[in-house]
């Protein structure tokens, strides 16, 4: 982090070097504890591909991605409403994935920030009828991805349903966890 072409902007020349410089600085200042950099880094990463859509067409993963350490940013700063809007951007940007491993880390990314927005917002009601709606699409792919994915999108259901006050709802998922 000290090089010089860290330092400054203007060393990173092309697209690709200032994703790079963009996506590093994110991701840097996130495990920094500087939520306020993250997602100011997190933003200039994603809105280059605003300013040149042909790169989103281009490099399709990079931008899902970009998307994604977005909302993970704005999720840091408390930006949920702006965290939405990029998640509902990052499932339609994901749709022109080309291999079924990207598709489903863009699935599964997708769920996970979902379920933690409706969390970190306090709407559990909103979180219940969300979940419930794409139960059939979470286990027809969790069959697909990884036990430690499972047990994630399980665990967040779970807490859904918990503060919805479902608590038997909650145990079901719970119990899921256990049997995976």
């Amino acid at each position: 982090m000290k090089s010089p072409l860290m330092s400054n902007e203007n060393n990173a020349v092309t697209f690709k070097c200032k994703n790079y410089l963009f996506h590093t600085l994110s991701l840097y200042y996130s495990v920094a504890g500087n939520p306020a950099k993250q997602y100011a880094y997190a933003k200039k990463n994603a809105d280059m591909f605003v300013d040149q859509p042909e790169k989103a067409k281009h490099f399709t993963m990079t931008h899902v991605f970009a998307l994604h350490n977005l909302v993970s940013a704005c999720n840091a700063v408390k930006k949920y409403d702006e965290a939405r809007l990029n998640l509902e951007l990052m499932l339609k940007n994901s749709e022109a994935l080309p291999s079924e491993r990207e598709k489903l880390w863009a699935f599964f990314t997708f769920f996970d920030n979902s379920f933690d927005y409706y969390i970190n917002t306090g709407r559990f009601s909103e979180g219940v009828e969300f979940a419930e709606g794409h139960l059939e699409e979470i286990n027809r792919r969790g069959n697909k991805l990884d036990a430690l994915q499972n047990i994630m999108l399980y665990f967040l259901i779970a807490k859904i349903y918990f503060g919805d006050k479902n608590y038997t709802r909650c145990i079901e998922w719970m119990s899921k966890i256990r049997m995976n």
